[in-house]
C-alpha cells in the first residue's frame, strides 16, 4: 500500500484531502502541529523518507501575525 504524508491534515482544505486519499486506499500520515510532528526535528524527517507522496498544505491562517511575531512564520515555513 502506498504512504502519503499530509502536512496540515487538520486544516481546512487537509482535512477533505486526507479523505479523499483515505477513500483511494492511500495509507495516510497525518503531520499536524497537534499530532506532535515536528519538521524540523531529524527523527520525524528520517521516518518520513519512507513515504511514497508528500502533500504540504500546513500554514498559519492569521497574516497580521506575520508582522507581529514574523520569526514563527520563518522558522516554521508556513
Amino acid at each position: 500500500m502506498k504512504k502519503v504524508a499530509i502536512t496540515g491534515s487538520s486544516g481546512f482544505i487537509g482535512k477533505y484531502m486526507l479523505s479523499e486519499w483515505k477513500e483511494s486506499g492511500f495509507n495516510i500520515i497525518e503531520i499536524d502541529v497537534d499530532r506532535g510532528y515536528n519538521l524540523n526535528d531529524s527523527n520525524c524527517l528520517d521516518y518520513l523518507r519512507s513515504v511514497d507522496y508528500f502533500i504540504h498544505l500546513a500554514s498559519h491562517s492569521f497574516v497580521p501575525a506575520s508582522f507581529e511575531n514574523p520569526y514563527m512564520y520563518i522558522v516554521t515555513g508556513k
